[in-house]
């Protein structure tokens, strides 16, 4: 086994001094706000967390650039894992919780923008908690090394895979976000997109700071909110569009906005994940409006278009930032949203769960599978965007389905031991936590509230989110005998 020791130690350093600045945004917010105890939990963590990363970044300074795959797979998972422990310190220090299992939790949802909370009565917390928990999501939302390559080009000088894992689930549209130039379109595209939200968000009346940790939370895909009745004390039907827009664009893959400031427009039109995306929101969105409608859950079509139509859009792109409560719901529409959830965003976005390019190939693959059965001699080819799908991709796309829904099950069986699940509880916080959503029916309720669950459900829900986040493999094969033995 061959480990680029130095170079990874090189790199965690770079990923923790940006953690530090990224906290001193919240410091600053704290030092207005005078609390001593609220500075220093802040002023604590971003001093610590700067002085780790500049030792290790001068220490290995010097370190060889070649970064291999395992390399790249252990980096991928040790960057997060520092960034949730580092991002978990505030909550300790402040005394939002006393746990640090619950800390971890809270660190960790906000990373990988799965918006699920332990912590109780939000709307009573201070800004500075509110405003880091909204900052780390939307750091998160694109993923960190990607931001690292957009701004310190230096770290990736040698073009790898390394940042595969972390934001390209299945690449059939040929750009790579480890490209320092694809990334730094990708950046700032997002934080264009992030603060015209804003400025719109603000026109319909918002305050500065409502907007700001709407757009952070929508931009990102991670739904979270500054009030304890979350988007219910301040939702219009204005705020509720102009969130559902920014909810679907945050969830197209963002090589094709790359394609299109680079104006090739040609390739969004022939995109075969992103009209089965559209299709299935629309689709998604009428079901949810008509079952409503006719159940009399709203007494208009209008009304029921109004919350069917803004959920089904918030379960998809897996935001999970509820305008109603749809646990009062009929089942059909509760089952809609289920399904959904578990579809959710483009490859390459700030959305989790399966994604689309995935249930497109699958489904290809079952037409398949049925036109050969009656037709046992027909050659029929696999196509995305016009042209044949390699078998490789194909085939990592049912491995990956897989290991999702056996790691969905493995969850699920171990929550049911937890005394606050029950079998709808426990099925639905696996699926939540796996596909990054968090918010579900059962204990956590519309509002993705998971303070009920014991600590060690906590922990294990820590890990269901990283792993979907990280696209399953790169947590898990750093667990297993053969990545420290084969030579990949």
């Amino acid at each position: 086994m061959i480990l680029h020791k130095r170079s990874i130690a090189r790199i965690l350093g770079h990923l923790m001094i940006v953690t530090g600045l990224a906290m001193t945004v919240p410091l600053f917010l704290a030092a207005l706000g005078g609390n001593p105890q609220i500075i220093m939990g802040f002023l604590i963590p971003a001093a610590f967390t700067l002085a780790i990363g500049a030792t290790l970044s001068t220490l290995y300074r010097d370190a060889d650039r070649n970064i291999t795959v395992k390399d790249g797979m252990l980096l991928i998972l040790l960057s997060w894992l520092f960034i949730s422990f580092a991002g978990a310190m505030p909550y300790l220090l402040t005394g939002v919780t006393k746990s640090f299992i619950s800390a971890l939790f809270e660190s960790i949802s906000s990373y990988t923008t799965t918006g699920a909370t332990i912590l109780t009565n939000v709307s009573g917390l201070p800004r500075s908690i509110l405003f880091w928990r909204s900052f780390s999501q939307w750091l998160g939302g694109i993923g960190i090394l990607v931001l690292m390559r957009s701004m310190l080009p230096s770290t990736f000088e040698r073009e790898s895979s390394i940042l595969s894992t972390e934001t390209e689930a299945i690449n059939t549209d040929n750009i790579s976000f480890a490209r320092q130039s694809t990334a730094r379109l990708i950046y700032v595209f997002y934080i264009a997109m992030t603060v015209v939200q804003v400025l719109l968000l603000k026109l319909c009346g918002l305050k500065w700071f409502d907007s700001f940790i709407l757009s952070f939370g929508t931009s990102a895909s991670g739904g979270m909110h500054n009030y304890s009745d979350g988007l219910l004390h301040i939702s219009t039907p204005a705020v509720e569009l102009i969130l559902a827009v920014f909810m679907l664009l945050s969830c197209i893959n963002f090589a094709l906005y790359v394609r299109l400031l680079r104006k090739e427009t040609d390739r969004l039109r022939h995109n075969t994940e992103l009209k089965a995306f559209l299709g299935i929101a629309a689709g998604g969105m009428v079901l949810v409006t008509a079952d409503l409608f006719i159940h009399h859950t709203y007494a208009t079509l209008g009304e029921s278009f109004r919350f069917g139509g803004y959920q089904a859009v918030s379960f998809l792109t897996t935001t999970g930032l509820s305008s109603a409560d749809f646990n009062a719901w009929p089942s059909f529409s509760k089952m809609i949203l289920t399904v959904l959830s578990f579809i959710g965003s483009c490859s390459s976005s700030t959305g989790g769960a399966l994604k689309v390019i995935r249930v497109v190939i699958l489904s290809k693959m079952v037409w398949r599978s049925f036109t050969t059965r009656i037709h046992p001699n027909a050659v029929v080819t696999i196509k995305t965007n016009g042209k044949p799908l390699p078998t490789n991709i194909a085939n990592s796309s049912v491995a990956y389905t897989l290991s999702f829904f056996a790691l969905f099950l493995a969850g699920a069986f171990l929550l049911t031991f937890d005394p606050v699940s029950d079998f709808q509880t426990a099925f639905t916080a696996s699926g939540a936590m796996l596909c990054n959503i968090g918010t579900g029916a059962g204990a956590m309720g519309m509002y993705a509230e998971y303070h009920a669950f014991s600590q060690p459900a906590q922990l294990l829900m820590c890990f269901l989110m990283l792993a979907g986040r990280l696209e399953i493999y790169a947590v898990m094969l750093p667990f297993t005998r053969s990545f420290w033995r084969e030579k990949i």
